[in-house]
């Protein structure tokens, strides 16, 4: 089922789009990281900057509120999704498989 209330704001390359899809980053996976392998948030901080410049990312809208992110590349005969990040509040809800209908039904 599509969702009117889920939407996407393509993040422009700006310091603060950058924190924010960083922030949810850290809150979606950090906590697991952490317990496999620690944050070393210098590599995490750097890898994250790179991956934003060179991929385009856009914040999940839900009901008007940034949820997280998701980055999806489009090549010749696929689409790749490359990461989707939810805040830990709207995890485990099926909201994943939402935001991924509701994205690959709209032209990338």
């Amino acid at each position: 089922m599509i969702r009117p209330d889920v939407s996407f704001d393509r993040l422009a390359p700006t310091p603060e789009a950058r924190d924010f899809a960083f922030e949810a980053k850290r809150a979606a996976l950090g906590p697991h990281t952490v317990a496999r392998r620690g944050w070393y948030e210098a590599f995490q901080r750097n890898s994250h900057e790179q991956r934003f410049r060179d991929t385009s990312c856009s914040r999940i809208m839900l009901k008007e509120q940034a949820v997280g992110t998701i980055a999806l590349s489009a090549h010749v005969d696929h689409l790749r999704l490359n990461e989707i990040y939810l805040l830990p509040a709207h995890q485990e809800q099926g909201l994943e498989t939402t935001i991924l209908n509701v994205r690959l039904g709209q032209r990338w």
